[in-house]
């Protein structure tokens, strides 16, 4: 049997309903232990609050909501290994700092988040990661083994990590200026 759950938006109530969405989302993630996805929910949530609140009417009470969300998001990103989910933690938090004029978030300054979302946007492989075959022509004119072999520059490490990521953390670091 499938069920089908309809449900009609209000106009005006579109950010209510997000949020009904992604707390059931989470709910849903915690019931079957799926920890994959809880930060990205996380990180969303946040990001939820972030634009029901603009700015300059954000107070100090939904400031640190927005904290311990984004400190839950990121214990978990952190523990999985997830970079571009941290990334995207710290170039919000960055954000967040730039547009607010807050000194700190999550223990940082804007500048060093937006450092950090950097340091996680690029790839971070080596040649000791890839798969061993004992194939002598398996990774014949496979252009990313001949660079990870020889050494990535950074170039070329954030075009083959999170390009835009590290681009977004540029253009909010000109704001820092």
């Amino acid at each position: 049997m499938v069920l089908k759950e309809k449900f009609i938006i209000k106009a005006g109530n579109e950010l209510e309903a997000a949020e009904r969405c992604l707390n059931e989302a989470l709910r849903r993630c915690r019931t079957v232990n799926m920890v994959e996805m809880e930060a990205d929910i996380l990180l969303a949530c946040a990001r939820l609050e972030w634009v029901k609140n603009p700015a300059g009417e954000l107070d100090a009470g939904k400031l640190r909501q927005i904290e311990e969300t984004l400190k839950e998001a990121h214990q978990i990103a952190e523990r999985a290994g997830y970079r571009l989910t941290l990334a995207d933690i710290h170039l919000l938090c960055g954000q967040v700092l730039i547009e607010t004029g807050q000194e700190r978030l999550l223990g940082l300054s804007a500048k060093e988040h937006l450092e950090k979302a950097k340091v996680y946007a690029k790839d971070a492989s080596t040649f000791d990661d890839l798969y061993k075959s004992t194939d002598p022509h398996f990774y014949d004119g496979i252009e990313g083994y001949r660079m990870l072999k020889r050494g990535m520059t950074d170039k070329e490490r954030i075009e083959n990590g999170y390009f835009v990521a590290y681009q977004i953390a540029e253009a909010l670091e000109k704001k820092l200026k």
